[in-house]
């Protein structure tokens, strides 16, 4: 019997966000269609919709971090793909995940 498309990978969450890069981790999939999950392909959208979206890397592991990224503040979505002998699979879910922040320099209390 040929090999399927493995599933979608599961539990894609953010694992930290700083001013310029974002790392997102997920679980294998629970079927890996009769055929090893070779790798992963991230997909990512920098304007905060989730319908649009383009490849931004491909990795062997279940994590991700996307660097020298910009404007603090700015959301990102993304979603992942596995993929084995047989092609690749359906994308997860997605999750969004805002650039950090640097805080505003506090003003002189007054007494």
């Amino acid at each position: 019997m040929a090999a399927l498309v493995p599933g979608m990978p599961l539990s894609l969450t953010k694992l930290s966000a700083s001013q310029t890069s974002i790392s997102v981790s997920w679980s294998a999939p629970s079927s890996d269609g009769g055929s090893p999950v070779l790798s992963y392909n991230v997909y990512g959208n920098g304007g905060g919709s989730s319908t649009s979206f383009t490849i931004i890397g491909t990795t062997a592991s279940t994590s991700f971090t996307q660097s020298s990224l910009s404007p603090p503040g700015q959301t990102f979505v993304y979603r992942v793909t596995a993929v084995n002998a047989a092609g690749e699979g359906t994308p997860s879910a997605t999750t969004s995940v805002i650039l950090a922040t640097v805080p505003s320099t506090p003003t002189s209390p007054t007494l």
